[in-house]
């Protein structure tokens, strides 16, 4: 995520980020990451449960974006059915299969299925479950790996190599 967020040139794209946060979470629990974008910190609460979905939806009504790109957790797939009016593409992220025996899950990927929403996972092998279980238009799933980011590189030529 904070690759593919910080990898876009702001000049041409407006980035923000929504986080989940619940009341056992840290202050800020992406502080570890460091993002050159906005990021929005949606809440739950004991009085208002599904706070951070009316807060989300508002967002998005509101902020006009190009694309959704939202991860496959049971909570979030209800999220972008809802919004999808609202942006021009939503793009769902599969990026593994611990769900795969939860009938709501396979409810919702059958969902996904017959919406067309476009699909990104990030392995071969979750590929082929999804096309074997679900049935799923082959055209509609990207498989995108893992990056790894390693930090900066060294850029100084002058140093001698070690002996």
């Amino acid at each position: 995520m904070e690759m593919l967020a910080n990898s876009l040139p702001k000049n041409l794209y407006n980035v923000n980020i929504f986080v989940l946060k619940w009341p056992g979470f840290k202050k800020r629990p992406l502080n570890h990451i460091k993002f050159n974008n906005k990021v929005n910190y949606l809440f739950d609460n004991k009085i208002i449960k599904n706070l951070s979905e009316i807060l989300f939806l508002k967002y998005i009504k509101e902020g006009n974006y190009d694309i959704l790109y939202i991860n496959a957790a049971q909570r979030n797939i209800d999220l972008a059915f809802q919004s999808r009016g609202f942006v021009k593409k939503s793009i769902i992220a599969i990026r593994n299969i611990r769900f795969m025996h939860d009938p709501k899950f396979r409810i919702w990927i059958s969902k996904i299925s017959k919406n067309n929403f476009d699909i990104i996972c990030n392995s071969n092998a979750i590929k082929r479950l999804l096309l074997k279980e679900f049935k799923i238009n082959k055209k509609s799933i990207t498989v995108i790996h893992n990056g790894i980011n390693d930090g900066p590189k060294n850029t100084n030529t002058n140093r001698s190599p070690n002996p």
